[in-house]
């Protein structure tokens, strides 16, 4: 799936994959990084209006 209308989502796949980003109709773009063993380690939060947010790093499943 790349799109769904009903929710107002686009989604933008890695060649892996992975999520790359998630853009919202409201604007909203969320970024995914991961690393070499695919496992996510930073979520970007960003707007048309405002500047990205401060990335979320992460280690597996955990946030810090």
């Amino acid at each position: 799936m790349t799109k769904d209308k009903q929710e107002g989502i686009d989604i933008d796949w890695r060649v892996d994959g992975k999520v790359k980003s998630v853009t919202k109709s409201n604007g909203i773009v969320i970024s995914f990084e991961y690393d070499g063993l695919g496992n996510r380690i930073a979520k970007t939060v960003a707007t048309i209006l405002k500047p990205p947010q401060p990335t979320t790093n992460m280690m597996r499943k955990a946030i810090f």
